[in-house]
């Protein structure tokens, strides 16, 4: 009887448990900047409203200089969506959650040692068309023909 009650127990807080970590099954607009739109029907497509429930298969496109910030319905996460991209809801979200990235960007952890270092007094260059034009200029030897 201690055997039954134990697995039962042990099925309900894994059911549980899996419940809470299946995520969000839709997401609300909190902002849209641009033109972002969805798909209403196969070839047919809206305009995203601030406040509008999007499902996780409803597929969402932002074109150039547009973003879309979604949050989940059951959570105050954030999850902003840059310009040019589309796909579902769910593919998005996977690709821009901050979550799923694992935290801060790697961009991020190099301009703080970029700044660490220039207070150290060293210095670090920054590579530009010109500069890299300059060198490659002096990597090859050059006549001049009159």
């Amino acid at each position: 009887m201690k055997n039954k009650k134990g697995l039962i127990f042990v099925l309900l807080a894994m059911l549980s448990a899996s419940v809470f970590a299946a995520g969000a099954d839709s997401y609300v607009v909190k902002s849209v900047r641009g033109n972002v739109t969805y798909e209403t029907a196969p070839g047919k497509t809206d305009k995203v409203v601030v406040d509008q429930e999007l499902s996780l298969s409803t597929i969402v496109k932002t074109n150039l200089n547009s973003a879309l910030v979604l949050v989940a319905k059951d959570s105050d996460a954030e999850i902003t969506i840059p310009a040019g991209k589309n796909g579902t809801v769910e593919s998005l979200v996977k690709q821009y959650s901050v979550v799923a990235k694992g935290g801060l960007k790697n961009n991020s952890a190099k301009a703080s040692n970029n700044i660490a270092n220039a207070s150290n007094g060293v210095e670090t260059t920054v590579n530009t068309a010109s500069s890299r034009a300059s060198e490659a200029k002096q990597d090859y030897s050059w006549d001049d023909e009159d």
